[in-house]
């Protein structure tokens, strides 16, 4: 295990100091797939952990149910301006 956090480092670093010397844009249109795998892949898990987590803490809360009266009123009122609007 402690392997892994002295390799997976290294092999980072060299992939940046190889991305510096190439170029960025290189990087991103011969070898995507680093860009996918070390960037893309963890900022969408972190999202979807974050929206996850975000959707049972409302849930626990009882806040979206306790406002859902009132967004259906807010809802019925644009539309009641809307129709009143056209006509």
């Amino acid at each position: 295990m402690e392997l892994v956090f002295l390799v997976l480092p290294i092999i980072l670093l060299c992939i940046f100091i190889w991305a510096q010397y190439r170029g960025l844009e290189y990087v991103l249109i011969h070898y995507r797939w680093v860009f996918v795998c070390f960037f893309l892949l963890p900022v969408s898990v972190l999202y979807d952990t974050f929206y996850y987590l975000r959707s049972h803490l409302i849930f626990a809360l009882n806040t979206a149910p306790e406002k859902h009266h009132e967004r259906v009123a807010y809802v019925q009122k644009q539309v009641k301006v809307l129709y009143l609007e056209s006509n």
